[in-house]
Formats: structure tokens, sequence, C-alpha cells
């Protein structure tokens, strides 16, 4: 059941570097257009005076704290009136179920996938009643996704129209990514993605 990768301590390396590229790339997103427009002309220094987001931390997260995340993703995304009753053995069951099923927990020992699991049943547990409604999310990535695919033509270079979509839901998006925690920043940045395409790919099937 467990996925194929060409080496144990290679494939976990590598995933857990994606996990970590996928948790900070909203962040990056965010300073990217911060720094463009820092850059538009010769240093406006009298514009609003904004703090980039912090730099993320270069060290990997742990296994054990991958597994309690992802708990608190898989938690966050289901709606609490869609799913039976909290029983303990069920969420045990789902939990080891779903790392073993988890290319990043892929080859691990059984003694400590059962440790992973109590990890990610924490994780679970502690959001269970909760749900990230993602629809916001979604509808934002939607527009910026149409003005792109809009906006791209040969007099526009892709870094230009990118500035331009990015500066215009800068603040929005700084103000919303301040206020969610770290699986729920994950949620919405799948969700924005989601949307992005989706607007993207309706303009260009068109054309």
């Amino acid at each position: 059941m467990n996925p194929k990768q060409p080496t144990a301590l290679a494939g976990v390396s590598r995933a857990k570097r994606l996990f970590l590229a996928n948790l900070t790339l909203f962040v990056c997103l965010l300073m990217a257009a911060w720094f463009l427009s820092r850059g538009d002309a010769d240093g406006d220094a009298s514009g609003e005076a904004e703090v980039p987001a912090e730099k993320p931390s270069e060290e990997l997260p742990s296994l054990p704290e991958l597994a309690y995340l992802r708990g608190q993703f898989d938690a966050l995304s289901e709606h609490p009136k869609t799913m039976p009753p909290f029983e303990e053995s069920w969420v045990r069951h789902v939990s080891r179920k779903q790392l073993l099923h988890d290319p990043i927990f892929a080859n691990q020992s059984e003694w400590k996938i059962e440790l992973l699991a109590d990890e990610y049943y924490r994780g679970y547990s502690e959001r269970f009643d909760e749900y990230f409604d993602t629809t916001e999310a979604r509808r934002m990535g939607r527009e910026a996704g149409l003005e792109l695919g809009q906006s791209i033509s040969p007099r526009f270079t892709r870094a230009s129209v990118m500035r331009t979509h990015l500066e215009k839901q800068k603040k929005a998006l700084m103000a919303k990514y301040a206020e969610l925690d770290t699986p729920e920043r994950l949620l919405f940045k799948k969700a924005y993605d989601a949307g992005f395409q989706d607007g993207y790919d309706s303009v260009k099937n068109v054309d």
C-alpha cells in the first residue's frame, strides 16, 4: 500500500521539502508583490511603509509535526455536519490509514507509524468540530486568474501582468493571511490556486 519511491531517506526528505515549499509559497507570493512594488520607479520611499511577511524558517518540520498538521488540515477540510459522531476507534483507524497513503510518511517502521498516527489523531481531534470555508479563497483566486487570462497579450509581458493583479489583491490577501493559522493557510492556498487555475483556464478555453 505504500507509494513507490527511489529510496526511503531521499523520498522522505524530498516530501518534507515539498511540504515546506507548499507551506511558504503563499508568503513568497505576497513578498513578491511587495518587492515588485518597491522596484517600480527610483525607490519610491514616500509610499506606504509596508513590512513584508516574516521570512520563513529554513528548518524543516519534523515528521511528527507534519503528521499533526496533516490531521488538522484533514479535519478542517470536512464539515462536521457531514461526518459521523466522533468515536476514538474509527478516528484512530483513519489516522493510520491516511498516513499509510501519504508519501511523506512512506517506508516508516511499524512503531514509527503508530507514533505518527498518535500525532495525526491529536491534530484531527483538536479541529474535528471546526470547518474552514474556502469559498472566499477560491473566489479571489478565480478573479485573479480571469484578470490574468484576459490581460495577457503581445503588448504586455507576463511579469507586468502578474504585478498588476498581485498589487490589486495584495492588501486583501495579506490581511486574510495574517488571521489564519498554518493548516488554514494551506487550505486557503489550495483553494486559491484551484480558483486561479479555473479562472485562467476559462478565459483560455474560450479563445
